[in-house]
């Protein structure tokens, strides 16, 4: 075979993904992320060590490592990669990357819209094709990988629930197919609770919105589409928004800047303050970040009042989980500041309905590999085709050229 795929972490646990495609004369890494705390968390000589092996022995005259978003579990481990090592990734997860590039060189493509897929790029003898997907991180993207006279998808993390790419499976069938072998997320075959769709939150929050004095929104300053929908409820109720936060402040410019100001992504006018000590008393909702809890400990500790609420707007097991607590403390911190609290959220993961209708649109001729899951053998359980169900590596198929460690 001329190509060999290696799932080197995240085939049997959600998080700290990093994947391997090569050929005879390159090599491709898809993600390096970071272990979630559950799953352990190495030490950061481990971490590198991990990396450097990684590059150590490569005798291919082509390599790189492209990167699908900007969260930790797939980009975590970027610091350690040699600096002489070719790194891609979209210019919106640049950005939200920053950190932790320091005076390293990154190639990016420039996201495409919902309707189509981005230009292919080569490493070697190895294509890479993004294309734009729905998450709960900006500018994250699905990757097609020609490699050894087979096409690869790998679909990272994605879902059919959020404000954009309905029309997913319409694109994947008009451009992507056909596809050999599919590398998909299985994040959510552990969850039985059923989960809304992300324009399902409006009328949720917009309701409680007008129920209040002040409500601030706890939420991600890098979830694009959730801010987009704090806005809308926000607007829907004649409630004007208050940027307190310079990185949210700085977030927003950031997504008007690359979707130049689309209707997907309407933002509001924001105000940056970050030293404002008193927040507007009336009809007011404050989008805000964990960074700030300080800054509302003292606002409530000033101008407390019953009337004031919070809509929490973040994975709830980060304050529902012992561990989460102790290495996130701010989530439950700000809950605690608020006697009214609502929780309004929905996953950035495919739901498992979802995840059923695109595998049985892909047909993958080859094999079916599940990541990002606690329990990758549900797949064998749900909803596809009978056929499909034997091409699951590795419960059902074992094939030589794609190895899950």
């Amino acid at each position: 075979m001329d190509v060999e795929i290696i799932v080197h972490r995240g085939g049997y646990q959600v998080g700290g993904g990093i994947t391997e495609i090569r050929t005879r004369r390159s090599k491709v890494i898809v993600d390096l992320g970071q272990n979630f705390p559950y799953h352990g968390i190495p030490s950061a000589e481990e971490d590198k060590e991990r990396v450097e092996k990684l590059f150590s022995c490569n005798s291919r005259k082509h390599s790189a490592v492209v990167f699908s978003h900007a969260h930790p579990d797939h980009v975590g481990l970027l610091p350690y990669l040699p600096m002489n090592v070719p790194v891609y990734m979209s210019k919106g997860t640049k950005a939200l990357c920053a950190p932790l590039l320091g005076t390293r060189r990154i190639s990016t493509w420039t996201s495409a819209s919902p309707d189509t897929v981005g230009k292919t790029f080569w490493i070697g003898d190895i294509g890479i094709t993004p294309i734009m997907v729905s998450h709960s991180i900006f500018d994250s993207s699905m990757l097609l990988i020609q490699a050894g006279g087979k096409r690869i998808l790998y679909t990272g993390d994605f879902r059919l629930h959020g404000l954009v790419q309905h029309g997913l499976c319409t694109l994947l069938y008009k451009y992507i197919l056909p596809i050999d072998v599919l590398l998909v997320e299985g994040t959510m075959l552990t969850q039985s609770k059923p989960e809304p769709y992300e324009t399902d939150l409006v009328p949720k929050m917009a309701e409680f919105m007008s129920r209040y004095r002040r409500v601030f929104v706890l939420c991600s300053a890098n979830d694009a589409e959730r801010l987009s929908v704090i806005h809308t409820a926000a607007s829907r109720v004649n409630r004007k928004l208050w940027i307190t936060n310079e990185h949210l402040y700085e977030r927003l410019r950031l997504y008007r800047r690359i979707y130049n100001g689309g209707d997907d992504f309407a933002f509001p006018v924001v105000y940056k303050n970050g030293e404002m000590p008193i927040a507007p008393a009336d009809n007011f909702v404050f989008p805000i970040v964990t960074e700030q809890c300080e800054w509302i400990r003292n606002l409530r500790k000033e101008d407390a009042c019953d009337d004031d609420a919070l809509i929490f707007s973040c994975w709830p097991n980060n304050y529902l989980s012992e561990l989460n607590r102790k290495l996130m403390p701010e989530f439950a911190d700000i809950r605690s500041m608020f006697s009214n609290v609502t929780d309004i959220h929905t996953t950035g993961h495919v739901l498992t309905q979802h995840l059923c209708q695109v595998v049985n649109m892909l047909q993958p001729a080859d094999a079916i590999v599940c990541m990002h899951s606690d329990d990758p053998k549900r797949m064998l359980s749900i909803d596809i085709d009978p056929v499909l169900r034997q091409k699951i590596v590795p419960f059902s198929q074992e094939l030589p050229w794609i190895k899950v460690q």
